[in-house]
């Protein structure tokens, strides 16, 4: 194809167009697209016309270098926070672990006091000629072991006398009654503990068989349906 080829047949699309006007950009593309066809086409083609499409191809490199460039760099960054946030994580999972021990072993430095008081007791008992004396080395420490309880957030969960509370107690024993209503807590067989709050053991109970007196509902049972409620009428501090 020579120029006038190539002029002709940009000539001929811009007027089939039906009167549309031609953007300046499409007709600087049309116009570029000539001149460099006919550049090409041209045995004795300017030298500065091929140096300036030298140019152009050397710029358009330079330039996808540069993009290519860019995406690279932009991959090895996303990895490098990849690798920060794995390590991140890594280092969550170990001081958590971290924290679980150190807890732990402040909680058993401080029951080693106990344990040193049984074994005290454990001495005056093979001494003891009075069975009162390690009667109350036992109290004492059975004392020193309910205030390191409530120290750490434990409370006793009082049942007897209670409508019985399916998220605090766990009934083993049902009996006849003609006293008190039905479902209602007779007996303690094994405490139960609450931890800050939340249900850490149940109540082990005997509940009252009566129905002539309908059960009375318990404020937990009938406002909240969890296993965490506690309250004063049921709970007290284990000291």
């Amino acid at each position: 194809m020579n120029v006038e080829d190539l002029s002709s047949t940009a000539n001929g699309n811009a007027e089939s167009r039906d009167g549309d006007v031609l953007t300046p950009t499409g007709a600087g593309v049309s116009e570029t697209a000539a001149d460099s066809a006919a550049t090409l086409n041209t045995p004795n083609a300017p030298e500065s016309d091929t140096a300036g499409l030298r140019a152009l191809v050397h710029d358009l490199q330079a330039q996808l270098a540069a993009k290519d460039e860019a995406y690279q760099d932009a991959q090895a960054h996303l990895k490098r926070l990849a690798a920060d946030f794995e390590n991140f994580r890594r280092r969550q999972a170990q001081d958590k672990e971290m924290l679980i021990k150190s807890a732990g072993e402040r909680v058993i430095e401080q029951f080693l006091e106990v344990l040193d008081n049984f074994e005290r007791a454990l001495q005056v008992g093979e001494r003891a000629t009075e069975p009162q004396q390690v009667l109350t080395g036992v109290q004492m420490i059975y004392k020193q072991v309910l205030d390191f309880l409530s120290k750490e957030g434990v409370s006793v969960m009082n049942a007897s006398g209670q409508p019985f509370d399916p998220n605090k107690h766990e009934a083993v024993l049902q009996e006849e009654s003609d006293d008190q209503p039905d479902q209602t807590v007779l007996d303690e067989f094994r405490k139960g503990y609450t931890l800050h709050g939340k249900v850490l053991r149940h109540v082990l109970v005997k509940i009252a068989s009566n129905p002539s007196m309908p059960a009375v509902k318990s404020e937990s049972t009938s406002t909240d349906n969890s296993t965490t409620p506690t309250d004063s009428a049921t709970s007290e501090s284990v000291s």
